[in-house]
């Protein structure tokens, strides 16, 4: 009997600290200091506006798909029909950071395939590559599970 491979159900992708304008690198180096002294409103705060860039790249616009569906949809070559996200808070090295994730075996193609179905492994690094240009981010960490 063939055994089929075990496709992946969900993509994660943490975005670092962005790396422009130069204003806001002196703005988080204030917070982490401030951390470090035991305040951590400035770094909470940036870090929640950063999450609510995040939530507002995956959400529909207009004709009813958000921006990451329409990256996807670049990335992939195929229309994205449905996409399951969520937003939450990952921590690296003591810092908040927006975590992106997407379910694959829940979101679909327009054929009804899952993404986990087809996602190329040099998808990951396109799309990583596609969401640090979006968040002016110092980079992007996937991981699949």
């Amino acid at each position: 009997m063939a055994v089929s491979p075990v496709q992946p159900t969900q993509a994660n992708f943490v975005i670092g600290p962005p790396f422009a304008p130069e204003e806001m690198k002196v703005l988080y180096e204030q917070a982490g200091l401030r951390v470090k002294s035991g305040d951590a409103a400035l770094s909470k705060r940036l870090s929640a506006i950063r999450q609510e860039y995040v939530v507002v790249f995956t959400n529909p616009i207009q004709d009813g798909k958000s921006l990451l569906q329409r990256l996807l949809e670049g990335i992939l070559g195929k229309e994205v029909a449905k996409l399951e996200t969520a937003v939450s808070q990952a921590s690296v090295q003591g810092n908040p950071m927006p975590c992106l994730s997407i379910g694959l075996k829940t979101s679909s193609f327009a054929d009804g395939s899952p993404l986990s179905a087809n996602l190329p492994d040099t998808a990951l690094k396109d799309i990583e590559s596609a969401l640090r240009m979006a968040f002016k981010a110092e980079w992007v960490q996937s991981r699949i599970y």
